[in-house]
């Protein structure tokens, strides 16, 4: 999950975020609360990765390709087009 203190949050202000979590409990409740805490305008990308297993599991090579391709695993452009 995410924690962010006061300050961690003063030295993102005003900075386009790409924010990526895995799709386990953690990471739902760690999307919710970044959803919550920041603008919409300061998130550029608001993503899951498209398989149930953590990241610490994933393989480098998996990582990569969501890091290169986040737009594609934006939570927000998949609940428009269903």
């Amino acid at each position: 999950m995410v924690r962010l203190s006061s300050g961690h949050v003063k030295k993102l202000q005003g900075k386009r975020l790409n924010i990526l979590f895995d799709q386990d409990k953690g990471g739902y409740v760690g999307l919710q609360f970044i959803k919550n805490l920041l603008p919409e305008s300061q998130l550029k990308v608001l993503a899951l990765t498209p398989g149930a297993r953590d990241f610490d599991e994933e393989e480098e090579n998996n990582i990569r390709e969501y890091m290169d391709n986040l737009e594609k695993y934006d939570i927000r452009k998949i609940l428009h087009t269903k």
